[in-house]
């Protein structure tokens, strides 16, 4: 009886083992949220949509042109400078003691010209003499109007409108002629760069209507160059100009959405992009899961670009084809098995049909 009794126990045991283990199988597979990159294909006269961001036409050093102490600086990192706004100041003290000596030289010259032309007019004095006097002021009045500028030159005026990047030198420093005091951002032009694929870069002269969308808002952009060299992303640099507009002003380095049409042969140009929340990092290296016909997933490498609204442009890796993962990527694993979460159909929502 005890031996039949014992039997019963173990295998009651080793029933509700199995029972376990069969429910932490069922719950240890992944359930996941699949979707495929999306491709944006301009045919003929279509529209082909890239990421851009917004650059200062220029950054500006600013420089004395003569050398000397600084004694004022009247700016400071992030401040806004208009055009012809006094940014530092030297000490001037020396420069004007030349320019007083200068112009007492000349002063001296010239009523000596003016004896000697008097003396030339009544022949007392040869034409040789009198020409030299008349060189001698001339050099006399160079000298003066160089020690001018040498002393207007202690002060510094900005030559655009923009923001302070960065204050290079500080007061009581002494610098010499064109050495940076201040790095200004000029904001009197700003530009959109985009980054062309090959396949565009192509197509470049046929690329047309370019627009920037800002914060919801289109602006028109005009064309100014493309860079024939690709860079380390293998994409080809395009400059474009921006509008004169006071809101885009403190907009460097905001990422934006530019826009233009295709005329042509379009039907190459295409641009693909995956949800941010799909790619997972080995190191610095990202990826996507990609879902085969199994139900198991595989690690793929990509090249990625720009991210806008939460989507990431695939620069390599991808033919478009796959599914992948969208949602929870850290929690997989190479070779795991998952389950696919049915999202809901719109038209059929209680899937009764």
């Amino acid at each position: 009886m005890y031996m039949k009794k014992t039997f019963y126990i173990a295998l009651a045991v080793l029933m509700g083992l199995c029972s376990c283990r069969r429910t932490a199988d069922k719950t240890s597979m992944h359930t996941v949220m699949v979707t495929c990159p999306e491709s944006s294909v301009a045919s003929d006269g279509g529209e082909v949509s890239l990421p851009g961001t917004i650059k200062e036409g220029q950054t500006v050093q600013l420089s004395f042109k003569t050398s000397g102490q600084i004694i004022r600086l009247d700016v400071k990192e992030g401040d806004y400078v208009r055009k012809g706004q006094l940014v530092a100041t030297l000490d001037a003290a020396d420069y004007r003691i030349a320019l007083d000596a200068s112009q007492a030289q000349y002063s001296q010259m010239k009523s000596e010209v003016a004896r000697i032309k008097t003396l030339y007019e009544r022949n007392s004095v040869s034409k040789n003499e009198y020409e030299k006097a008349v060189a001698g002021l001339e050099q006399a009045a160079a000298d003066l109007q160089a020690k001018k500028n040498q002393l207007r030159y202690t002060s510094l005026h900005s030559p655009a409108s923009g923001y302070v990047q960065q204050v290079d030198s500080h007061i009581g420093e002494m610098v010499s002629a064109g050495s940076s005091v201040v790095t200004l951002i000029d904001v009197e032009r700003m530009e959109v760069e985009v980054g062309l694929p090959y396949k565009i870069y192509q197509q470049r002269d046929n690329l047309t209507g370019f627009k920037a969308v800002v914060g919801g808002k289109e602006y028109p952009l005009t064309k100014l160059n493309v860079i024939p060299k690709a860079g380390s992303a293998q994409q080809y640099t395009m400059l474009l100009a921006l509008p004169s507009d006071k809101s885009l002003k403190e907009s460097s380095g905001i990422n934006v959405e530019v826009r233009f049409s295709v005329s042509g042969d379009g039907d190459s140009l295409s641009e693909m992009t995956v949800p941010e929340s799909a790619i997972v990092y080995e190191g610095s290296q990202p990826g996507v899961w990609v879902l085969r016909q199994d139900s198991t997933i595989v690690r793929k490498p990509i090249d990625t670009g720009t991210v806008i609204d939460g989507r990431v442009r695939v620069l390599k890796g991808l033919n478009g084809s796959e599914t992948i993962v969208k949602a929870g990527v850290n929690q997989l694993h190479n070779g795991e098995k998952v389950r696919v979460l049915q999202q809901k159909s719109l038209t059929n929502p209680g899937g009764l049909l």
